[in-house]
C-alpha cells in the first residue's frame, strides 16, 4: 500500500469538511436520480426497450437475440445473443419464463477511506445471464414468479412431451417491454419553426401557402419528423435551416392533399426515409 498516496487523497475529506458517509449519500442520491429517470421511460420497471428477441432455437432450446433493456436499478443494459434450454413437460403442458437475470462482481479494490487497511470495490460490473423458469407441469399451468431484479424476455407455453419447441409456443403477453413512447400530433396553418418536440404535423394551407422549418439538424441527431398536409388547397413546404439540406434540396413541397413527407436528422442535414 502507497500510504503518501492514500493520506492525500484521504485529505479530501479533511478539505471540504466531508465525513466518508457524505461521498456515499451523493452516490445513493445520484444513482436514485438516474434511477428514476430511466424508470419513467420504461413506465416505472424493468424492460425491455430493443431488441432481446426470442425464438425457437432447436430442440428445447431458446435463442434471444442482443439488445438493450433497463433494470430494476434504472442501468440501461447491453444485452448479448444467447441461448438457454428448457425442460420437457412429462405428463402434462407447462408454462415457462425466460429471464434476464443480473450478477454483480466487485471490480478494483481500493482503500476503504475511513479504514485504510480495509479494501472496498470502487465500482461493481453487471452481467446478465438467460436462465429458464421452468414452471409446474400442469392441467392448466400457471408460470413461476420471478426473482425481484429479473427482466421478462420470454414465456412460452409448452405442451407435454415437447422435444422441439416451436413458434406457436411463445406467448408475447409476457415480454417485460417498455410502453411505446406517445407522439403529440401538431397542426398548423402558417409559417414557423417547429421544435424538437413536434415530431408529428399536421400542415393546413386552406388560407394560403406556407413554409415551415425544420431545426438544424446538428441539434436533433437521429430524430425522425412527419409532415402530412390534410388541405387540397394550397401547397405547404418543409423546409431546411441554413445550410442543412433535405436529401439533396432545401425544401420539399407537398401538393396533393393526405401527401406525407418523413425526415429523419443525420446530424449535417436531413434524409427523406
Amino acid at each position: 500500500m502507497n500510504y503518501a498516496t492514500d493520506i492525500r487523497e484521504f485529505n479530501f475529506y479533511q478539505d471540504y469538511l466531508w465525513a466518508p458517509n457524505d461521498f456515499a449519500n451523493l452516490q445513493l442520491w445520484l444513482q436514485s436520480e438516474m434511477r428514476a429517470t430511466a424508470l419513467a421511460r420504461s413506465g416505472g420497471n424493468q424492460s425491455i426497450l430493443q431488441g432481446c428477441l426470442p425464438s425457437a432455437g432447436g430442440g428445447l432450446l431458446v435463442a434471444v437475440g442482443a439488445g438493450v433493456a433497463i433494470d430494476s436499478y434504472g442501468r440501461v443494459v447491453s444485452v448479448q445473443a444467447g441461448t438457454v434450454a428448457v425442460a420437457e413437460p412429462i405428463g402434462n403442458p407447462c408454462a415457462t419464463l425466460i429471464v434476464l437475470r443480473p450478477t454483480l462482481t466487485d471490480m478494483t479494490q481500493i482503500p476503504e477511506p475511513d479504514s485504510p487497511l480495509t479494501n472496498v470495490p470502487l465500482h461493481e460490473g453487471l452481467t446478465y445471464e438467460l436462465v429458464a423458469l421452468n414452471g409446474t407441469p400442469a392441467a392448466n399451468p400457471v408460470y413461476p414468479t420471478p426473482m425481484a431484479n429479473d427482466i421478462v424476455v420470454a414465456g412460452l407455453q409448452i405442451p407435454a412431451g415437447t422435444t422441439a419447441l416451436t413458434s406457436a409456443m411463445f406467448d408475447w403477453t409476457q415480454p417485460s417491454v417498455a410502453p411505446a413512447p406517445v407522439h403529440n400530433v401538431d397542426y398548423l396553418t402558417a409559417a414557423g419553426t417547429i421544435t424538437a418536440q413536434q415530431d408529428h404535423v399536421d400542415l393546413d394551407g386552406t388560407a394560403a401557402s406556407f413554409t415551415v422549418e425544420l431545426p438544424l439538424a446538428e441539434t436533433v441527431p437521429g430524430q425522425d419528423f412527419t409532415f402530412c398536409k390534410v388541405d387540397n388547397v394550397n401547397t405547404v413546404t418543409v423546409a431546411a435551416q441554413g445550410s442543412d439540406l433535405i436529401s439533396g434540396q432545401a425544401s420539399w413541397d407537398l401538393t396533393d392533399q393526405w401527401a406525407t413527407l418523413k425526415v429523419r436528422s443525420v446530424g449535417t442535414g436531413y434524409r427523406v426515409v
